[in-house]
């Protein structure tokens, strides 16, 4: 259950920086931060303390050629493969860690650590995956858009002051050093320097030969001797990639994401078009920029066409497709895995519970066909051993603009008919449960709209409403009784949408869903004060209840709170072997920020009437 708070703290930093291969991928930007140069006074228990690694790490065996980083989506799992596809090893970084390179065999990351007793809360780190060493490198006070180049950590701060300046960090003294000379340029133009492509401004001078700067509606090229504004179209949302001969920006996404990605070319001084489905910038490896594209198709299948443009030539074409299918959602962002090499394209395909990583070597001399490689499954689905998982996916567009305004993806779980007589009942329960969760969204009709200028907000973040459903896990417990646990999405407009979670559980000897009322072996006022005891007890648990994930500042009023809502049908209850959990959903507790506040309760504290 960790993975759901992982995913809404963590949800803008699947993307990375891969320096071993000449790689660099967009990460997010969503820190403002400050940064200090101080080494701070610590003790033992202040000091983050990095995590001794198991025996369980796949062991990487030294080799002439250094074989190829890749990252599996969200999990932070970082997987070294030959270039031929096999697999050489793995390792996995602390939790709640952000990966900002790699150099070789070193993987370089952060921690923000929240208990320090001292301001300087980001901890860089590195981790040799040859000899399982981990160190850290130094402590900063709120730096942003981090990314690794050439034996140096580099980022961005305010540095309590008007105007973004630039630090690095070297990775093998930690000695912190401030950038003057592009400090001075930002504060002297206003400007703040373009990191949306993660590229620092020693990489975009050896690379480039300039750097870009932004104030608040132009953009500008510095090259160390003179400052040009660019005719760049007054609706860009960012720049996505830079050379000497181009820049690379794209318009403000619609409604489904998807934008305009235009080159500009820097010595006519003109923009064409490169795609008018961009969701976003992939790599570029050898002279190829890569972005993709994204399909929704009916039965849930999802495809991510990657494309490619030759910086020599301006060509373009089609590298891969990569799929995703329903039941492997679990907070597995598949295009961010999509890496190229010297032969290929490395990513990680999503087929119906099995995750592998694929290797599609490039045709030699533009013929003949591409040869796909996959490996050892990363990640089997265990649903897969007891079912399948359906979906439908619909869209509603408005009668008088015509533009796309409602999204519904809704999955359910299909128990084998071997498992359960009453399989088929079960089957049907679930899917009426998973459709009437979605059932506004799953009308195909046309939207009429319920005021006469709200098609002005129509193909608009802002304008469209959305519902998504998928499935997390289904799994026999005690014998026989499935549960299933549901992921769910939903906006309505507004900042943001709302993360939901659903819980069922059915006995296969009877083919009916069991509540806790059914479960629970005492009054439903010994179940609130059960449940209002557990919540009390996780509260206590944090140290300062200034970082607790609730909206009560003490212990009793956690209680109070926890026990007016602890009805029988109102407390989120998820089932595993040994236990069962609380799965508070954001606002429930505590505010959206929080995520969803998770609590394991063993069955040996809590009376349950099993057959």
């Amino acid at each position: 259950m960790k993975k759901r708070l992982l995913a809404l703290l963590l949800c803008l930093s699947t993307l990375m920086l891969m320096q071993g291969c000449s790689i660099t991928k967009v990460l997010d930007k969503d820190m403002d931060m400050l940064v200090s140069a101080e080494e701070p006074e610590t003790t033992p228990d202040d000091v983050y303390k990095i995590p001794q690694k198991d025996d369980a790490d796949t062991e990487i065996e030294t080799a002439d050629t250094e074989p190829i980083p890749l990252m599996f989506g969200n999990d932070k799992e970082v997987t070294y493969v030959r270039p031929d596809g096999t697999v050489e090893g793995k390792y996995e970084i602390p939790e709640y860690s952000t990966i900002i390179g790699f150099d070789g065999f070193t993987v370089y990351y952060y921690v923000y650590d929240a208990y320090y007793d001292g301001p300087e809360k980001e901890v860089l780190c590195s981790y040799d995956v040859k000899t399982k060493s981990e160190k850290e490198i130094c402590r900063i006070e709120f730096g942003s858009f981090m990314t690794y180049y050439d034996g140096k950590i580099w980022f961005l701060s305010t540095n309590g002051g008007t105007f973004y300046k630039e630090f690095y960090a070297d990775v093998n003294t930690g000695e912190i050093k401030e950038n003057t000379e592009i400090s001075d340029v930002l504060e002297k133009y206003s400007a703040r320097h373009d990191y949306d492509y993660k590229v620092c401004s020693q990489r975009s001078f050896d690379e480039a030969g300039y750097i870009l700067l932004y104030d608040t509606d132009r953009t500008y090229m510095y090259d160390k001797d003179a400052i040009v504004a660019l005719s760049l179209p007054k609706d860009i949302s960012e720049t996505v990639y830079w050379d000497e001969t181009s820049v690379f920006v794209n318009t403000v996404s619609d409604y489904d994401g998807m934008s305009t990605l235009l080159r500009y070319d820097i010595k006519d001084a003109t923009t064409t078009v490169v795609s008018e489905k961009y969701q976003g910038t992939l790599a570029v490896y050898d002279r190829e920029f890569f972005w993709y594209e994204r399909e929704k198709e009916s039965n849930g299948e999802t495809k991510y066409h990657v494309y490619y443009m030759d910086l020599n030539t301006f060509e373009t074409g089609e590298a891969v497709t990569m799929k995703r299918t329903p039941g492997t959602s679990e907070y597995f962002n598949a295009i961010a895995t999509f890496t190229p090499c010297e032969n290929g394209y490395f990513y990680a395909e999503c087929d119906y519970g099995k995750i592998v990583w694929c290797h599609t070597l490039k045709s030699l001399g533009g013929a003949g066909a591409t040869e796909k490689i996959a490996t050892d499954p990363i990640r089997e689905h265990k649903w897969k051993e007891i079912g399948s998982v359906q979906a439908v996916y619909n869209e509603s567009y408005c009668a008088n603009c015509g533009k796309k305004v409602e999204e519904y993806y809704e999955e359910y779980f299909v128990l084998n008919s071997d498992l359960s007589p009453y399989a088929k009942e079960i089957n049907d329960a679930l899917y009426a449960v998973c459709m009437s969760n979605g059932e506004h969204y799953a009308a195909t009709d046309p939207y009429i709209p319920a005021e006469d200028d709200e098609c002005e907000f129509h193909g608009t973040y802002m304008g469209m409403s959305s519902y998504e459903h998928t499935l997390f896990d289904a799994k026999i417990i005690k014998d026989h009784y499935l549960t299933v646990d549901m992921d769910g999405y939903m906006y309505m407009g507004g900042a943001h949408g709302l993360p939901f979670t659903g819980h069922y559980l059915f006995d296969l000897n009877t083919g009916k869903e069991v509540t806790m009322a059914d479960l629970f072996d005492g009054t439903e006022e010994q179940f609130k004060e059960l449940i209002a005891t557990k919540v009390k007890e996780h509260f206590l648990s944090f140290e300062d209840p200034e970082y607790s994930p609730y909206y009560a500042a003490d212990a009793d009023e956690v209680y109070d709170s926890a026990y007016e809502g602890a009805a029988f049908d109102l407390v989120p209850i998820g089932f595993n072997e040994d236990g069962l959990y609380i799965d508070y959903q954001p606002y429930q507790m505590g505010p959206y920020a929080a995520g969803f506040i998770d609590i394991d309760i063993s069955y040996d504290d809590i009376n349950l009437k099993w057959d």
